[in-house]
């Protein structure tokens, strides 16, 4: 089957550029002396994993217990659950805990103490990190806190837990203006890290576990760091164009929809591509000069971009594309005609997907299937 021959809305995964950016990530890791552990968030895929895992990931890195669930079924024995412990899922937790290597996140004294009673009643002694607020103030807590020195004296005193570092997230370089200041923030997320680790373990030999795609991909280089977690590497999207963590010819999915309704007095396009498909992600607030849904490939097998549309409007199925004033950007396009969109959020868009079309060149070469959704008895 060909890329043209696909019902639409679809989710379309470029093997080749897959595999290239699997790959650079990779040998980024390898030429800076850190280990591997990708953020499987952003996939949510058993195949893209394995093919991380080939390359050289240490384990991998999931954001729900559902994610967790779904991989340790499928043969991942390493996970790192990244996000505050949540204790409403303590029983599931420890009964993955009986089969795999799960490392959980705390950024609580409160957090410390539920999961080190279960261990003292169990007998098993988790994986824990200490998650730190490397400046996005979402989760982690301030290492210059008094509760943050109360609770690393906590973890030392355990002998119910198995302490394995330090872990943060600077997420906040999706807020950046430029190129410089995302290597100013991955720079910060280094140093607060191990000056953490120094104030907090007087410099104990503790893992140190750093990452964002756009942090990682851009920093100049990443010294006396143990972990990196970069997670949206293996797609991009424009977003990441934005920020300038990558090329457009870097961004390995797409959403291939068909235009369903040609309004010429309007000059606008209707897709059957939506909310539902591309999520109403706007992009990086920061660039105001950019307002669009995501962008539209000149033609199937391009990746160039066409900056004479941009999509003003999402409603659930509908998608309306606006085009500039020049009669010959439309008269282009036709009923039945197919588009390419690169979404502004890899990460979102996949969650609204079953699977993957995965292609090379023109031809579709199979169908992965995206472990997405909340249910635990999947």
């Amino acid at each position: 089957m060909k890329i043209q021959d696909l019902k639409t809305p679809a989710l379309i995964l470029d093997y080749d550029i897959l595999e290239e950016n699997i790959k650079r990530m990779q040998q980024k890791a390898d030429e800076n002396n850190v280990k591997l552990r990708p953020h499987i968030k952003t996939h949510k895929c058993t195949e893209i994993a394995r093919l991380q895992v080939k390359s050289g990931a240490i384990g991998i890195t999931s954001s729900t217990i559902q994610e967790v669930y779904s991989f340790a079924h499928a043969g991942f024995s390493d996970i790192t659950w990244a996000f505050p412990f949540n204790p409403a899922y303590l029983e599931e937790v420890f009964s993955i805990l009986k089969k795999i290597n799960l490392g959980l996140l705390i950024d609580s004294i409160e957090a410390f103490e539920i999961i080190e009673n279960k261990s003292k009643s169990t007998g098993i002694k988790p994986a824990i990190w200490l998650e730190i607020d490397s400046g996005q103030h979402r989760s982690g807590i301030d290492f210059t806190s008094k509760n943050a020195q109360e609770l690393a004296n906590r973890i030392l005193k355990s002998k119910h837990i198995n302490f394995v570092g330090l872990l943060t997230h600077a997420g906040h370089a999706y807020n950046a203006q430029s190129v410089e200041e995302v290597k100013k923030i991955a720079f910060e997320e280094q140093e607060i890290i191990l000056n953490a680790k120094e104030i907090l373990f007087n410099g104990l030999p503790i893992n140190a576990s750093i990452g964002s795609t756009p942090t990682i991909s851009l920093a100049d280089q990443i010294k006396n760091i143990d972990e990196i977690r970069p997670g949206n590497y293996v797609f991009y999207d424009y977003s990441q164009v934005l920020l300038g963590s990558c090329k457009v010819e870097d961004c390995a999915l797409s959403v291939l929809s068909t235009i369903v309704s040609i309004n010429k007095q309007a000059n606008r396009l209707i897709i059957d591509a939506g909310a539902l498909s591309l999520s109403k992600d706007t992009g990086p607030p920061q660039f105001k000069n950019y307002s669009s849904y995501g962008m539209i490939h000149t033609d199937l097998f391009s990746k160039n971009i066409n900056q004479n549309l941009r999509i003003t409007n999402l409603t659930q199925e509908h998608g309306i594309i606006a085009c500039s004033d020049e009669s010959s950007v439309i008269e282009r396009y036709k009923y039945g005609d197919k588009v390419r969109i690169l979404m502004n959020h890899s990460c979102l868009t996949t969650s609204l997907f079953d699977f993957y079309y995965v292609v090379s060149g023109d031809k579709v070469i199979d169908r992965w299937e995206i472990l997405r959704g909340r249910n635990l008895s999947k």
